[in-house]
């Protein structure tokens, strides 16, 4: 039970931070976006990216562990 709740609990920050990375790239190729963003700005969203795979595949990892029921 603690396991899928941690599962949960991931999936959930996962979510979130997709929200935020949709959010932060769309702004960047709205005109305004373009006109004050940077290559730098984008790196946020690919540390972000590069964290959502590695937390998947932890909780692939947790899934197939998992006691089936």
């Amino acid at each position: 039970m603690l396991r899928l709740l941690k599962i949960i609990l991931i999936t959930i920050t996962l979510f979130s931070m997709q929200g935020e990375i949709a959010e932060t790239l769309h702004f960047m190729v709205l005109p305004v976006g373009r006109k004050v963003c940077t290559f730098d700005d984008l790196l946020p969203c690919i540390e972000k990216i590069t964290l959502l795979s590695d937390e998947e595949d932890r909780i692939l990892e947790a899934h197939e562990d998992a006691l089936p029921s």
